[in-house]
């Protein structure tokens, strides 16, 4: 891409921009929560992520870096933080939020969709099991609620390590979307609200395992940007 073609894409971008701002004076409804889904998102945040994904790809292709960086700037996009977002105020949806140890009952249901009526831990267990994990830095249950129903959930361990120049590192684990709301957006706005803590947190990766059979899953994945890297290997360590 050309100097005057990435000048075109940031005059493109400020007009729409202007539209932008003229229809939040019109509907002066916006405000600065980042974690609901996806249907509830602003067109200015809208546009803007576009405008910034399209910058990431050809960014090898721009020869003049100077000119890139302050295409960014000049968009207003700040890596790493998650209040450079405007979606409106939610209507219908969901929203994402720390579980607490009242939402361990409908966590566990959540669990046993993973594979028809799984086994799962009892309740009793299950608050002994998420009081031991409060006691960690940063790990923690998350769940996304529609009203009073909680209609997915997933774990982020953002962990420290002396390795990678001492920068932190994600792990996600027990991403369960309630059957009826899948395809609605909400593993979507799971995995991008564990992306922006990551950043948020300085990590320098997020990482997942899925199981071989879950091909729906892995096209899922694919689609958020996640990349097979390696491996992944276990032992089953069944105690006698």
């Amino acid at each position: 891409m050309t100097g005057d073609n990435l000048q075109m894409l940031i005059s493109l971008h400020q007009a729409k921009r202007e539209e932008s701002q003229s229809q939040l004076l019109r509907k002066p409804r916006f405000s600065r929560p980042s974690l609901v889904g996806d249907q509830n998102a602003g067109a200015h945040g809208v546009h803007k992520r576009r405008i910034i994904e399209t910058l990431v790809r050809v960014q090898r292709r721009v020869s003049d870096a100077d000119l890139l960086s302050d295409a960014i700037e000049r968009i207003g996009f700040c890596a790493g933080t998650t209040t450079d977002r405007f979606t409106e105020e939610p209507k219908l949806g969901f929203e994402i939020q720390a579980a607490s140890e009242t939402d361990l009952a409908s966590i566990l249901a959540l669990y046993a969709e993973i594979e028809d009526d799984a086994p799962v831990i009892s309740i009793e267990e299950a608050r002994l099991v998420f009081a031991r994990m409060g006691n960690y830095p940063d790990y923690r249950v998350y769940v996304a609620k529609s009203g009073k129903s909680i209609v997915g959930t997933f774990t982020l361990l953002i962990m420290d390590n002396l390795a990678h120049m001492g920068a932190p590192s994600g792990v996600v684990e027990d991403v369960v979307v309630h059957r009826d709301w899948r395809g609605k957006g909400v593993g979507k706005q799971m995995m991008r609200f564990a992306m922006d803590r990551c950043r948020e947190r300085g990590c320098y990766k997020l990482a997942l395992s899925s199981n071989l059979k879950r091909e729906a899953a892995h096209r899922f994945y694919d689609g958020l940007g996640f990349q097979q890297h390696g491996y992944s290997f276990i032992v089953e360590l069944n105690q006698s």
